[in-house]
């Protein structure tokens, strides 16, 4: 490539990150937990957690007049709460999106895992929030790394799509992720809809829980390449 085009082509990129930028909007619902991790939790060892595990976490105990600005924790709780920051290992990135909100995009990364690179049902949601949108930089630097790594490693530097389908992967990520439990409590779980409903592509409306890790926090990836095409749905 000549330097002129490779020029070019690096100014387009840079002026589709800017209007990316502008058109970003920060979202509503708990908004200030999904952005955020409790204080010096990040720098605590994360508690391990499997995909499988992950699915049959219990709903909290909360009170719904303050779930919407605090975490929903329990001082006499034993295991696992929201805000609590866990490890999960062999997670396969199935479909990532650009998310939007009720009142535009509001930057997040949506990811669908599963424990089996060739099951597209049942996933779980794992979200990476826009790096400007982080309260304080060290977090916002953690953002940008992992968001980073998917441009790059799963999509060639572009951004994921922010269609209603979003981008399925059609060679799946095995992956390791950390990052806080969040229960997304604006959706309302149900016997036919644990996930409230959520989900996308091969997952369409069948989410299989309602927790997610939001935000994730650090993202590797341990999969490797030559394996067979999954065709997605």
């Amino acid at each position: 490539m000549k330097k002129r085009d490779l020029l070019f082509a690096l100014s387009f990129l840079l002026l589709g990150a800017v209007i990316l930028a502008q058109e970003l909007k920060p979202g509503v619902a708990r908004w200030n937990i999904k952005v955020s991790v409790l204080s010096g939790s990040a720098s605590k060892t994360p508690k391990p957690l499997t995909v499988k595990q992950f699915k049959g976490l219990d709903a909290p105990a909360f009170d719904p007049k303050d779930y919407k600005t605090k975490r929903m924790r329990s001082p006499n709780e034993p295991g696992l709460q929201e805000g609590d920051i866990v490890k999960v290992e062999h997670a396969w990135v199935q479909l990532v999106a650009l998310e939007k909100s009720s009142k535009g995009v509001d930057g997040d990364y949506h990811i669908q895992i599963n424990e089996d690179r060739t099951d597209r049902d049942e996933c779980v949601i794992v979200e990476v929030p826009f790096e400007d949108f982080a309260p304080n930089q060290t977090l916002g630097k953690k953002y940008a790394t992992v968001r980073s790594t998917i441009r790059d490693k799963f999509f060639g530097g572009k951004e994921p799509s922010s269609s209603a389908k979003g981008a399925c992967l059609k060679h799946p990520v095995e992956v390791t992720l950390t990052g806080q439990l969040f229960y997304d409590a604006t959706h309302k779980a149900s016997p036919d809809k644990p996930g409230g409903g959520r989900g996308k592509g091969g997952c369409n409306q069948n989410a299989a829980t309602i927790w997610e890790i939001h935000p994730v926090l650090t993202m590797t990836i341990t999969s490797k390449k030559g394996q067979p095409e999954v065709p997605c749905q």
